[in-house]
């Protein structure tokens, strides 16, 4: 015996299911004002983030030191314990300390290094990165920074007067000759230590650092908090009650199969 075709039998009944639905609305609203809640605990116990940017450039470095090698210098001295608390001995009252600017991670009395988007301070070329809304203490982070800056420029200018005289007791050689990876000549290399240590003897600086940039909110926004609240509670409403519904469906037809 054959049985009748139904050609619409997987097609989805739109007023089945917005009856189904509508006829679940408690339920579904039950889960938007609970996920409501969760959103709402959720922005009473987090914290607002923020985030300022103090902005730098390299303005007078040494000929024999790249732009990249300056800044790996940077990072290096900017998280010496040694170079900072010689900078606190003049800051004493200073809100800044050791702690905010090198906090590893401590797990069983090994430090790791942590993940950049949780360290306090993020220097990056060109970039220093304080996640703080306090404009005082990035005011400080800026003082040390220059100060840092200082203390390599010192290094670079006892090394740049110590190749000038190196360069000052080499013979008398022809134009043609180059010395070192940058492959200038003698008078070239001569020149620009000269150049160099006379913009320092001026007062020129390694960097100039601009001034902090406004605080910015990094943390999620309160309305997008409760906005994806309200898509997610709605979402898992309407699945859940889909669900029971397609259950219940089947069980009564299974119900009626065995009567």
């Amino acid at each position: 015996m054959n049985l009748p075709v139904h050609p619409h039998d997987d097609e989805i009944d739109l007023v089945a299911l917005v009856t189904t639905l509508w006829s679940e609305k408690i339920v579904i609203t039950v889960f938007l004002v609970i996920a409501t809640l969760l959103g709402g605990l959720y922005i009473l116990v987090s914290k607002v983030e923020y985030e300022i940017r103090l902005d730098y450039e390299i303005d007078t470095g040494p000929p024999f030191r790249t732009g990249e090698r300056v800044h790996t210098d940077i990072n290096r001295k900017f998280f010496d314990e040694d170079i900072f608390s010689l900078w606190k001995e003049s800051k004493p009252n200073s809100a800044l300390n050791f702690k905010l600017i090198d906090d590893p991670k401590v797990i069983d009395e090994f430090a790791f290094e942590r993940e950049v988007e949780n360290k306090f301070i993020v220097v990056s070329p060109e970039s220093v990165l304080v996640r703080t809304d306090n404009a005082g203490l990035v005011l400080e982070v800026a003082s040390y920074l220059k100060f840092v800056a200082a203390k390599i420029s010192d290094v670079y200018q006892a090394q740049a007067t110590k190749q000038r005289a190196l360069v000052d007791q080499l013979p008398d050689i022809n134009s043609s000759t180059r010395i070192l990876a940058e492959e200038l000549t003698i008078f070239d290399r001569a020149m620009a230590l000269e150049d160099y240590l006379e913009n320092i003897s001026d007062g020129a600086e390694l960097l100039l650092i601009s001034r902090p940039m406004e605080p910015v909110i990094t943390s999620t926004p309160k309305r997008l908090v409760l906005a994806m609240s309200l898509i997610i509670g709605g979402v898992v409403g309407v699945m859940f009650v889909l669900v029971r519904s397609a259950l219940r469906k089947r069980s009564s037809a299974i119900n009626q199969a065995a009567n």
